[in-house]
Protein backbone atom coordinates (compact mmCIF):
# COMPACT_ATOMS: atom_id res chain seq x y z
CA UNK A 1 0.00 0.00 0.00
CA UNK A 2 1.33 3.37 -0.98
CA UNK A 3 1.48 6.40 1.32
CA UNK A 4 -1.12 8.27 -0.72
CA UNK A 5 -3.53 5.34 -0.44
CA UNK A 6 -3.28 4.92 3.34
CA UNK A 7 -5.90 7.20 4.98
CA UNK A 8 -4.25 7.05 8.41
CA UNK A 9 -0.90 8.17 7.03
CA UNK A 10 -2.63 10.83 4.95
CA UNK A 11 -4.41 12.15 8.09
CA UNK A 12 -1.12 12.19 9.99
CA UNK A 13 0.55 14.06 7.14
CA UNK A 14 -2.34 16.55 6.98
CA UNK A 15 -2.06 17.09 10.74
CA UNK A 16 1.69 17.71 10.49
CA UNK A 17 1.08 20.22 7.69
CA UNK A 18 -1.59 21.97 9.79
CA UNK A 19 0.71 22.02 12.82
CA UNK A 20 3.55 23.49 10.73
CA UNK A 21 1.23 26.16 9.32
CA UNK A 22 0.06 27.02 12.84
CA UNK A 23 3.65 27.31 14.05
CA UNK A 24 4.50 29.50 11.05
CA UNK A 25 1.46 31.72 11.76
CA UNK A 26 2.50 31.92 15.41
CA UNK A 27 6.03 32.91 14.40
CA UNK A 28 4.65 35.64 12.13
CA UNK A 29 2.46 36.90 14.98
CA UNK A 30 5.46 37.00 17.32
CA UNK A 31 7.50 38.89 14.73
CA UNK A 32 4.67 41.39 14.27
CA UNK A 33 4.33 41.84 18.04
CA UNK A 34 8.08 42.32 18.38
CA UNK A 35 8.01 45.00 15.67
CA UNK A 36 5.12 46.77 17.44
CA UNK A 37 6.89 46.65 20.79
CA UNK A 38 10.11 47.93 19.24
CA UNK A 39 8.21 50.74 17.51
CA UNK A 40 6.43 51.71 20.74
CA UNK A 41 9.71 51.59 22.62
CA UNK A 42 11.31 53.94 20.09
CA UNK A 43 8.35 56.33 20.27
CA UNK A 44 8.43 56.35 24.08
CA UNK A 45 12.17 57.11 23.94
CA UNK A 46 11.49 60.04 21.59
CA UNK A 47 8.78 61.38 23.94
CA UNK A 48 11.10 61.02 26.94
CA UNK A 49 13.88 62.86 25.09
CA UNK A 50 11.45 65.66 24.18
CA UNK A 51 10.02 65.96 27.68
CA UNK A 52 13.53 66.34 29.12
CA UNK A 53 14.15 69.33 26.83
CA UNK A 54 10.94 71.18 27.79
CA UNK A 55 11.96 74.12 29.95
CA UNK A 56 10.52 74.09 33.44
CA UNK A 57 9.48 77.35 35.14
CA UNK A 58 12.71 77.45 37.14
CA UNK A 59 14.67 77.37 33.86
CA UNK A 60 12.76 80.22 32.21
CA UNK A 61 14.82 83.32 32.90
CA UNK A 62 14.01 86.96 32.23
CA UNK A 63 15.83 90.13 33.20
CA UNK A 64 13.35 92.91 33.96
CA UNK A 65 14.41 96.44 33.09
CA UNK A 66 16.47 97.85 35.92
CA UNK A 67 17.16 94.46 37.53
CA UNK A 68 20.73 93.37 38.08
CA UNK A 69 20.24 89.66 37.46
CA UNK A 70 18.05 87.35 35.45
CA UNK A 71 15.09 86.05 37.43
CA UNK A 72 13.22 82.78 37.13
CA UNK A 73 9.43 82.72 36.74
CA UNK A 74 8.67 82.78 40.47
CA UNK A 75 11.14 85.57 41.12
CA UNK A 76 9.67 87.57 38.21
CA UNK A 77 6.15 87.17 39.56
CA UNK A 78 7.32 88.21 43.02
CA UNK A 79 9.03 91.23 41.43
CA UNK A 80 5.87 92.16 39.49
CA UNK A 81 3.62 91.83 42.52
CA UNK A 82 6.02 93.88 44.63
CA UNK A 83 5.87 96.61 41.98
CA UNK A 84 2.06 96.43 41.89
CA UNK A 85 1.91 96.60 45.68
CA UNK A 86 4.24 99.62 45.68
CA UNK A 87 2.03 101.35 43.05
CA UNK A 88 -1.15 100.57 44.96
CA UNK A 89 0.39 101.84 48.19
CA UNK A 90 1.50 105.06 46.54
CA UNK A 91 -1.89 105.63 44.87
CA UNK A 92 -4.25 104.45 47.59
CA UNK A 93 -2.03 105.23 50.54
CA UNK A 94 -0.50 102.74 52.90
CA UNK A 95 -3.60 101.38 54.71
CA UNK A 96 -2.17 97.97 55.61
Amino acid sequence: MKFEENPILQDIDDNFVAIKESIDDNAKAHDTLNECITSLSNRIKEVEDYVVTIPTPDKILYKPPGAEDYLNLKENLDYIYAKIKKLEDSILGDND
